[in-house]
């Protein structure tokens, strides 16, 4: 097709790029107006609390003047991050919220993009337009994309400092630099402490010595920004509290029904800064972690029955540790080893990354926006020429990404029979991740007899 008609497949490359950006615009436009953004609400109001000289652990719904995130039914708040995190909200709380719901999405979508164009560049595809067109069409149209601006979540801003981070790593480069920007990765989403281990595996001393420098430099600003109680607090009280119960809680923890009922305006409404919206603007698959499965479930009943105090994070400790020790016997036995170039290394911590989301017992739909940046490889991988075991690899990851990009049975409730649904649907995101997995570990497991990847561009348009 490239060959007959370069000029006309690019140009509807282009367009239709271009109309999935407006889609998206469109999109934006919608939650702002119409969504609480429920998972930005708890970050805004963590940092409302701090200039209102309260607590962001506790639920501010009885203060005077009240604050609310519009959906907390706890005395406890729903923001989960150490109290660095809440003092980085301090300064968008003294925008009003309508304003920040929009700057907030908008620095979202840059981050993505950016971490898409340093992988672009990593593999040499920044100018080969069929790839960075058919990258940017696939972010646009990924429905994970919609679930993560509608909930206004922070993973694109993890994700550009993971990338960043990984990119350094790849090309040997600022070693230091790449942990430091790990463990501020680390600050904003826990579990990608889990790399932690990797980094052993694969003796990146430097970049350990770079995360542990990062991890004293974000403590030292956590005491002088937040004060020592405030992270004796953390550590000691709320910490051990949202490992257990997340943002949920028991009974006795629960405002009171009345307070709650007083403040919401109708049935599936609710009031943020005098504005009313619906909790949230569609329904979604949300679970993309293996700790949540049925049988992960009966594992954590059976860790709950023996006095266990938080069964899933040691449900997570367990799957983790599986991964990790299959990597490890590959890695050791000489089976997995990346070659050494850039392209090969960035695969290898893909890998970790999609592992670590696997793993982590609060990963949501919304982080796969992390399996974005498997594009640029995938893409331009099906532009090179490989043996049938890496097209195969290509085949397992583009299935994986493509089946994550399809929108869910809620939006197409015809999308799958009730038979499939029961058994696929709902858990559709974890089969995605085992696919993308698979699909790393077998590209990898040929990595000895490969060359470096060079991408083939599509015929020149200009003849």
């Amino acid at each position: 097709m490239f060959d007959s008609h370069p000029r006309s497949v690019k140009l509807l490359l282009y367009v239709l790029v271009a109309l999935a950006l407006l889609r998206v615009v469109g999109f934006v436009v919608t939650f702002g107006e119409e969504s609480l953004q429920m998972d930005f609400s708890a970050f805004y109001t963590a940092g409302e609390a701090l200039n209102a000289g309260l607590s962001p652990y506790r639920n501010p719904i009885t203060a005077t003047p009240v604050i609310w995130d519009g959906v907390d039914l706890f005395q406890h708040s729903r923001f989960l991050y150490p109290p660095l995190v809440a003092t980085l909200f301090q300064p968008v709380a003294l925008v009003p919220s309508h304003v920040a719901k929009y700057l907030w999405m908008i620095v979202s979508l840059v981050a993505l993009f950016a971490s898409l164009h340093l992988v672009l560049r990593l593999f040499g595809a920044g100018g080969n337009g069929v790839v960075t067109g058919l990258t940017a069409l696939v972010s646009l149209t990924f429905h994970p994309l919609l679930t993560f601006l509608e909930r206004g979540q922070i993973d694109s801003i993890t994700l550009l400092l993971v990338t960043l981070g990984i990119t350094l790593m790849s090309r040997k480069r600022r070693s230091g630099v790449a942990g430091i920007l790990i463990a501020l990765a680390t600050l904003l989403k826990l579990h990608t402490l889990l790399v932690v281990p990797y980094l052993v595996l694969r003796k990146q001393w430097r970049v350990l010595a770079g995360y542990a420098a990062g991890a004293v430099l974000i403590v030292v600003l956590s005491l002088v920004f937040c004060g020592p109680r405030a992270l004796q607090q953390y550590v000691t009280v709320e910490f051990p509290r949202i490992s257990r119960f997340g943002e949920w809680g028991t009974d006795d923890m629960r405002v009171d029904p009345a307070i709650v009922e007083s403040l919401q305006p109708g049935e599936g409404l609710t009031v943020k800064d005098g504005r009313v919206y619906p909790r949230e603007y569609f329904r979604f698959v949300s679970n993309a972690s293996l700790v949540r499965l049925p049988v992960m479930r009966r594992i954590q009943s059976l860790l709950s029955s023996v006095g266990f105090p938080s069964p899933q994070t040691a449900a997570s400790v367990i799957v983790f540790g599986a991964f990790l020790g299959v990597l490890a016997v590959l890695q050791w036995s000489g089976a997995l080893a990346p070659s050494g170039t850039p392209q090969h290394e960035f695969v290898y911590w893909q890998l970790v990354l999609v592992i670590i989301i696997m793993s982590a017992p609060l990963t949501w739909v919304m982080n796969t926006v992390w399996l974005l940046t498997l594009l640029p490889f995938t893409i331009g991988g099906l532009f090179a020429s490989h043996p049938l075991a890496k097209r195969i690899s290509l085949v397992l990851i583009s299935v994986g990404l493509l089946v994550a990009a399809v929108a869910d049975h809620y939006a197409f409730p015809l999308l799958l029979p009730p038979a499939v649904l029961g058994s696929i649907g709902r858990d559709k995101y974890v089969l995605v991740e085992l696919l993308v997995a698979a699909g790393l570990v077998l590209w990898l497991l040929q990595v000895r007899s490969n060359v470096p990847i060079r991408h083939e561009r599509p015929p020149s348009t200009s003849r």
